[in-house]
């Protein structure tokens, strides 16, 4: 895997959309600090300079959302238990320990000639949050961490589920479903989801909801 280091850019995805023709399969971009960071449904996503690991993954083919969602969620749990930190996925694209929300990920599909994906991946690393819904790999292990070396680990997990059919990839992912964020909302109301299914519809009461339409919390009070 390439990897392109940049001090500063708007989003890392932004940059692979404009660079992908030069772009290798698959290449990694990271950057210090982006000025216009953003999540899912265009949330912004802010970190301070050089203190969490910011990037993006790119490679010239579309397996669709949900099978790169599943792949970026398992690279970033096997990062974060490599360095100690036990975490689930919260649906619908983040991950949590047990004290909060550790990273996000941002899938998006670029038009184009031929298909190409771009995995957006913010996973906090030294910086230390004043709010009590945020963690990184630091407050969960009270050490300092590098980030090119959590960059390093990342690539490497990458590339080795990069390869690992998707059949076995959802089976891992779906033990890895934090069971508290199957609560949500869905048109005004609170749901509960029994189920995950392979094209990322959610089962409630019997129906089969698309995940994404559903604003998921852990808390009971939703």
């Amino acid at each position: 895997m390439r990897i392109i280091h940049l001090e500063e850019t708007t989003s890392t995805n932004d940059y692979v959309k404009k660079q992908r023709e030069k772009l290798e399969t698959p290449s990694l971009v990271q950057a210090d600090y982006q000025t216009e960071g953003r999540g899912r449904r265009g949330r912004t996503w802010n970190s301070e300079r050089g203190k969490n690991f910011l990037a993006t993954i790119f490679f010239k083919d579309d397996p669709g959302p949900f099978h790169s969602l599943v792949l970026a969620s398992l690279t970033i749990l096997e990062t974060l238990r490599h360095f100690g930190v036990h975490a689930h996925v919260k649906l619908p694209n983040d991950i949590v320990t047990e004290r909060g929300k550790i990273a996000g990920i941002l899938v998006e599909r670029l038009a184009g000639r031929e298909p190409a994906t771009a995995i957006g991946i913010g996973l906090n690393v030294n910086e230390v949050f004043q709010d009590s819904t945020r963690v990184s790999i630091r407050t969960e292990t009270s050490a300092k961490h590098d980030v090119a070396r959590v960059r390093d680990i990342l690539a490497d997990r990458f590339e080795r589920l990069w390869r690992e059919p998707f059949q076995q990839l959802f089976k891992t992912f779906k033990k890895r479903i934090d069971p508290g964020s199957l609560i949500g909302r869905h048109q005004g109301r609170r749901v509960f989801v029994e189920d995950v299914d392979e094209d990322f519809l959610c089962v409630i009461e019997g129906e089969k909801i698309p995940c994404q339409e559903i604003e998921f919390s852990l808390k009971e009070s939703n």
